[in-house]
């Protein structure tokens, strides 16, 4: 591969990671494709990292580390936070006492039906509570790929690499 050539594939290939952390993310969004968007996000993540030593000198080492952090940040801070903080709002804003005391009581068919009611009485709830932590880290994590993918069309590095917006 020519020198001239190298920058172009790696820009290509740079297209398409960005395309799969997006895809991840949209994906990760639905109940129904959280484990696909999983495996796509970790696929991108090793395909990342296995061109690192090929980008060196070129602007797409940026974008490559751009998305390594994207998807550390990610994974390891602010999902877990949104998960906690998600978990916070339905335990404040939804009545699980029966659920906790059909736990303690250690009858397993008890604690199935409250478990059940629990989600009859709260699925709208529940729902709504998590909305409002998932829907912004989705929007993180789709800006980050956005504000990425724009630069490496440009054939532009990312600037900041280390910032977390």
């Amino acid at each position: 591969m020519t020198e001239d050539a190298k920058p172009a594939s790696l820009q290509k290939y740079c297209m398409v990671l960005y395309a799969a952390y997006a895809l991840s993310a949209v994906m990760d969004f639905f109940e129904d494709t959280v484990f696909l968007g999983l495996l796509v996000l970790t696929a991108a993540y090793i395909l990342g990292n296995s061109k690192k030593k090929a980008a060196e000198g070129t602007p797409y080492a940026s974008h490559l580390r751009w998305m390594y952090r994207t998807f550390w940040i990610g994974s390891a801070i602010i999902v877990p936070l949104a998960v906690i903080f998600a978990a916070g709002l339905v335990w404040a804003f939804t009545d699980i006492a029966p659920v906790a005391t059909a736990m303690a009581n250690g009858d397993p068919d008890a604690l199935m039906s409250s478990v059940h009611h629990y989600i009859e009485q709260n699925m709208n709830k529940v729902s709504l509570l998590t909305m409002t932590m998932t829907v912004p880290t989705a929007v993180w994590w789709i800006r980050r790929c956005w504000v990425g993918c724009l630069l490496a069309k440009a054939g532009k590095p990312v600037e900041n690499v280390t910032s977390w917006l």
